[in-house]
Order: C-alpha cells, then sequence, then structure tokens
C-alpha cells in the first residue's frame, strides 16, 4: 500500500518519519535503516533530526533513488546481476572511453583527430554516456526498441542520429540492465508474483520529482509492499479546496 505523508515544512516530514520509526521500528534491528532522499545532503539533514528525535540513529543509510532502484531490482532479480548499474553514467562513460579506443563506429565530426593521450576520447565518453543515461530514464522505449533490434527515432532526429541505435546494441546488447530488469520486475508484479528478496516497507523522503521508469516502479511495488512517501507540497492547505480559476 502507498502511505502518502505531506507537509510544506521539512521539518514536520522528518517529524512524521520519526514517527513511523517509533511506531513501526524495523522488524530486523541489524538490517541497516534504508531511506532514500533527494540528495545526499538532505540525508545527513535528515540523520541529526531522526537522531534529535529518537535519541540515536545507527547504521543507517541515505541512497538516492537511481541506488534503491537498482537494489530492488537485484533483490528481485533471478539470475545473476551486476552488483553495480551498467547505465550508471561513470560506468557507461569507462565502457565507451575503450569502445572509442577500438574503433566504435560514430559521425566522423564527433571524433577528435588528434588525441595522443586519450582525453577527448574521455570527454567524449562522458558527454556520449551522460545523454545516454538521461535517455534511458525517459524515453526507455526508445531503448528498449533498439535492443529488440529496432531503430525508432522521433522524425527531427532519425536523419543525423541513426548511430545511435546500433551504439546502444554495441554497448549494453546482452547487458542486464535497469530496463530490461524493471520490465521483467513488472511482469512479475502484474502476474501476481511478487518475487522473494524484496523489503517490507520502502522510504522515500523529500523526492521533489521522479523520472517516470523509478515511479512505475515504485507504485507497482505499492501493491506488494508497505512504500511510505514523504513529500513535500508548496502550500499548507489541501488543493482539493483550491480555486479552478484565479480570480480577475
Amino acid at each position: 500500500m502507498l502511505h502518502l505523508h505531506t507537509s510544506n515544512r521539512l521539518e514536520a516530514l522528518a517529524g512524521a518519519l520519526a514517527e513511523l520509526l517509533r511506531r513501526s521500528p524495523p522488524a530486523d534491528p541489524f538490517v541497516p535503516l534504508s531511506v532514500t532522499v533527494a540528495h545526499p545532503g538532505m540525508g545527513r539533514w535528515l540523520e541529526l533530526r531522526l537522531a534529535e528525535a529518537l535519541g540515536a540513529v545507527l547504521g543507517a543509510e541515505w541512497p538516492l533513488h537511481g541506488r534503491t532502484a537498482w537494489r530492488l531490482l537485484r533483490a528481485a532479480a533471478g539470475g545473476p546481476v551486476p552488483e553495480e548499474d551498467p547505465l550508471e553514467a561513470q560506468r557507461l562513460a569507462l565502457r565507451l572511453w575503450e569502445a572509442l579506443g577500438r574503433g566504435l563506429p560514430l559521425p566522423g565530426h564527433l571524433l577528435p583527430e588528434e588525441d595522443p593521450q586519450g582525453l577527448r576520447r574521455w570527454r567524449l565518453a562522458q558527454a556520449l554516456a551522460g545523454a545516454l543515461e538521461q535517455l534511458a530514464l525517459y524515453r526507455p522505449d526508445w531503448a528498449l526498441d533498439w535492443e529488440g533490434g529496432g531503430d525508432r527515432l522521433p522524425e527531427p532526429l532519425a536523419r543525423d542520429f541513426t548511430w545511435l541505435p546500433p551504439l546502444w546494441r554495441e554497448l549494453l546488447g546482452g547487458v542486464p540492465h535497469r530496463l530490461r530488469l524493471a520490465r521483467e520486475l513488472e511482469g512479475r508484479l502484474a502476474s501476481g508474483r511478487p518475487p522473494e528478496g524484496l523489503p517490507g516497507r520502502l522510504l522515500l523522503f523529500g523526492l521533489s520529482h521522479l523520472p517516470p521508469l523509478y515511479l512505475d516502479l515504485f507504485l507497482g511495488l505499492a501493491r506488494h509492499l508497505e512504500v511510505h512517501l514523504f513529500l513535500v507540497s508548496p502550500s499548507a492547505e489541501y488543493w482539493g479546496d483550491a480555486p479552478q480559476e484565479l480570480p480577475p
């Protein structure tokens, strides 16, 4: 079930999380408390707030949403899965840098002409890795089509970016990455067969936005486990009572 906690003040949300942990502490005290946060600074702030409210916070983890999603996908996977997500930008940049060194086919205007130390190649690899990571998050349908052998691209990109689908297949063909694992988990959840190894509760704190891939994953899991979303609202008032039209 999805439990939505809202407030226009982070302090109130931290208090609500502390009350939840006080009322319903983790079942296993030796398993680290994991709370997904929007950025590392928020994790540190939340740790201090919970320590003030509860007296102590030990062994807690404050992962970002991408790491939480990968942990969930690894726990639900049926076979061997890398410990780290192959689509994480820095890891993907290393794969690209190596592939560019052995002559990965790309348009000529992208390839550095004189690069004896490989620095330009590394900058190109970083830029391409960041773009591919964002594409996987916000256009997963394109990436999955490419993986199946297609070349789906919108009309404005179809002429100049025909090299993208083969590049994706070269780098990630056969690799268990987040898109493939999320699709497999979605199918298992839809069939009413939740996999073993998932946590009993998922805590999400202060996330102002989520890519569709992660949002669908967390909502799908909410049908089978306890998901608490602590959401900052811009207003202290109930939005349902807001006027539909602004006064003249």
